[in-house]
């Protein structure tokens, strides 16, 4: 009697069952390591379903039937690829006809558990992570021309655009956030208009110089006169005031692009001032300092109109 555990997790995901097609995949790969020259390879088939989609996200149920068509038991290691995005929900290996779900487990103390079941001759059923989109597990043992079965669940989420309605059960309580187009995320160009004192950071290194004129074309909508200070930086960031638009821009006209880019420098010397950065987001320099994209005070006024609309969320 084979022991019935089963190493990874499972997740339950809302939504109406939705059996559309599913895009496929590049196919998986099965090793079998000790394979005899006079023996034939194990051979997998897949067939995958969507088990649910919610609009936002889908969730795809695959199962791989295995088949040793030699004379001794095998075990061998199997390689899926999952789509860009995905993330692996849920696991379940046939032991004894019975399909068994996967638990969710910390990285140690699932590798104990694997060499304990795996010193006792049975299956821990272990999945991982291996690069990339790649993910593996081990199946064993495959007996002589028995099929054997292994369910991988994953959630990919879906591309932007449409109406969606998504509900979460907590107990009793239900959940639900709308999607809707009225309500959007506030453009850089709103920010910019609006924008009459604080600090404007500007990318002048050399990699920053194909997209400068598309930028100086964003500070048109800049008022009149306010109080900014422009930061520009390359290695370095360097500090000049100014109260007049009409000046700024003449600035920036002949503004030279060279060198590295330091954004870190130039966030710092900005400190908690309402700030526009400008930069192509390549930073060469100061690759451990804090992002900032998590400052508050700060509009990435240099990135387009974002597609992401705000989720309007009620109990």
């Amino acid at each position: 009697m084979m022991n019935n555990k089963v190493l990874l997790m499972s997740l339950v995901m809302g939504g109406g069952a939705s059996f559309a097609e599913v895009v496929p995949l590049p196919p998986p790969v099965i090793r079998v390591g000790d394979l005899r020259s006079d023996e034939k390879p194990v051979t997998v088939e897949s067939a995958a379903t969507v088990a649910a989609d919610n609009g936002l996200y889908r969730r795809v149920s695959t199962t791989f039937t295995f088949t040793n068509p030699n004379a001794r038991q095998m075990s061998a290691d199997f390689e899926f690829p999952l789509p860009e995005g995905a993330t692996v929900c849920g696991y379940a290996l046939e032991i004894d006809g019975v399909m068994v779900p996967g638990v969710v487990t910390g990285k140690e103390k699932a590798r104990v558990a694997f060499e304990s079941e795996k010193a006792k001759r049975v299956d821990p059923g272990l999945v991982e992570h291996v690069k990339g989109n790649v993910w593996q597990t081990r199946i064993f043992p495959l007996l002589p021309n028995t099929p054997r079965k292994a369910q991988v669940d994953y959630i990919v989420p879906l591309a932007e655009g449409g109406d969606a309605t998504v509900y979460e059960r907590d107990g009793e309580d239900v959940f639900v956030g709308v999607r809707g187009a009225a309500a959007q995320v506030p453009a850089p160009a709103e920010a910019i208009a609006a924008f009459a004192s604080g600090v404007i950071l500007w990318d002048a290194s050399g990699s920053a110089q194909s997209a400068a004129a598309a930028w100086r074309q964003k500070l048109d909508a800049l008022p009149e006169t306010g109080d900014w200070l422009l930061v520009v930086f390359r290695n370095e960031a360097e500090e000049t005031p100014f109260k007049e638009k009409a000046a700024l821009l003449a600035f920036l006209d002949v503004l030279v692009y060279d060198g590295g880019t330091a954004i870190g420098k130039a966030v710092q010397a900005a400190g908690d001032r309402p700030t526009l950065l400008f930069t192509d987001e390549i930073d060469t320099l100061d690759l451990d300092a804090p992002r900032y994209e998590e400052r508050a005070n700060i509009v990435v006024a240099s990135r387009p109109a974002p597609a992401a609309r705000a989720v309007t969320v009620r109990r």
